[in-house]
């Protein structure tokens, strides 16, 4: 049998309005010895909330849902956002409930509205950043669900990295070196961070006016090893590479070693991702994407739109956490 506030308040020797009060979270007057008796008691009995009577008293259900497609580039869930998103909420005594749904379920008026109801979230963490389906954000609208977009660039409501400002610190980086040839390089994809980081380099080269550089493949990745091979033999070829994801500089860097060269005296190389990336001979130098700050933010905000759904917030930009490897240096005489 459930363990009831009854039995709590006539083992503590305590009211059952007090004991009440300190298990929901409404005593802030009581005396610290006083709280640590009752959860003590309540322990000791193995007392557990009734998660249903709490929601129909208060209105919450005191936990959210993290929302991601079926489809795995559509929803990247790094393990820093995940640890991020679950400190905050246990800063806020809230839980995480974990939805993935289809396209077909996002973007219906019909099946989403039903999901929602079935959830019991107070709100949600909406972790799909491409291609999201059209009718998902006034279905979110008309219902006035709380929810913030991670990782996705929107007007308001939305916390994702600094993109942009990555590329361009990158690219003076590369420059301070004093590089002078420097190729950003990307691999066919319509997240909008791929153009955000091109545009930061671009203004960096700019500013310094130099040329910019930007060598785009498509098709399967795998083939960026030969690509590289052609593309560092020839005479004007780039002295160092920024990378918009890890397997492009990887290929970059295989290439130039079976091409005679050495990294980074002959090529330096930078790339993006949430750590830094240690499957080649030297740990490439990496950007490192602010995906636990990312999760904090993001559940802070979500908090707030709880509190109060009507309140549009601000899109939040959060700087990469610095850059380490041991692939970059001056570029060769």
């Amino acid at each position: 049998m459930p363990v009831t506030l009854k039995q709590i308040a006539e083992r503590s020797g305590l009211s059952f309005q007090t004991v009440s009060k300190i298990l929901n979270n409404q005593a802030p007057s009581y005396r610290a010895e006083t709280r640590e008796h009752v959860l003590r008691v309540a322990e000791e009995l193995g007392y557990r909330p009734h998660s249903s009577a709490r929601a129909t008293r208060t209105g919450r259900f005191g936990s959210i849902a993290l929302v991601r497609s079926t489809v795995s580039d559509r929803s990247t869930v790094f393990e820093g956002l995940l640890s991020g998103i679950e400190d905050t909420l246990a800063e806020h005594d809230l839980h995480l409930m974990l939805a993935r749904l289809s396209d077909q379920v996002l973007g219906s008026s019909e099946l989403m509205p039903k999901f929602l109801r079935q959830w019991t979230a107070d709100g949600l963490l909406i972790n799909y950043h491409m291609d999201i389906p059209a009718p998902l954000q006034e279905i979110l609208h008309r219902y006035n669900l709380p929810s913030i977009w991670i990782n996705s660039q929107q007007a308001s409501d939305c916390v994702r990295p600094d993109d942009f400002g990555a590329g361009r610190m990158a690219a003076e980086h590369l420059l301070g070196l004093g590089h002078q040839r420097i190729a950003y390089a990307v691999h066919g994809t319509r997240h909008y961070s791929a153009a955000d980081r091109w545009e930061g380099c671009r203004e960096a080269m700019r500013a310094a006016g130099l040329p910019e550089r930007r060598i785009e493949f498509e098709g399967d990745a795998y083939a960026w090893a030969g690509f590289w091979r052609e593309e560092l033999t020839r005479p004007s070829r780039p002295t160092a590479v920024i990378a918009y994801m890890p397997h492009i500089a990887q290929g970059a860097f295989y290439a130039a070693l079976t091409s005679g060269m050495h990294i980074p005296k002959d090529l330096s190389l930078i790339t993006f991702a949430e750590h830094v990336v240690e499957e080649t001979a030297l740990p490439l130098t990496t950007y490192l994407l602010p995906s636990h700050a990312m999760g904090r933010s993001a559940t802070e905000m979500l908090v707030q739109k709880i509190a109060d759904p009507q309140t549009s917030l601000p899109a939040q930009l959060l700087p990469f956490d610095g850059f380490h490897g041991l692939t970059c240096a001056s570029p060769p005489t």
